[in-house]
């Protein structure tokens, strides 16, 4: 960040509460370190992959199977209402919200 008399400023990866060191008590970030920092920062810049429109993902199958006659009532048994992220995985979707219309229509209505 800079330095003030005979400390230097530092300040964590992507933004923080900077601190003052002593010189003779720094050290080039290892491999593992920059890499870890770098990712942190395009994380927090929102560089993930967007997900799909709603207009191009598909129905669940409970609401595929609503569209029949007779199985109307399943739409309330859909629970893809939102996207799923894979854990430990950046911009990757375990399982993407459903892309049936009915759930737009029924968070309108509350």
């Amino acid at each position: 960040m800079g330095h003030e008399g005979p400390y230097i400023q530092l300040r964590p990866p992507g933004g923080g509460t900077e601190w003052d060191a002593s010189p003779d008590r720094l050290r080039p970030a290892t491999a593992t370190e920059a890499l870890r920092a770098r990712v942190t920062e395009r994380n927090r810049e929102g560089n993930l992959a967007a997900a799909p429109p709603a207009a191009d993902r598909s129905p669940s199958p409970e609401c595929t199977l609503a569209n029949r006659p007779g199985y109307e009532h399943l739409h309330t048994n859909c629970r893809q209402t939102t996207d799923v992220p894979l854990p430990h995985a950046v911009g990757i979707l375990l399982q993407p919200r459903c892309g049936c219309t009915c759930h737009s229509q029924r968070k309108d209505q509350s």
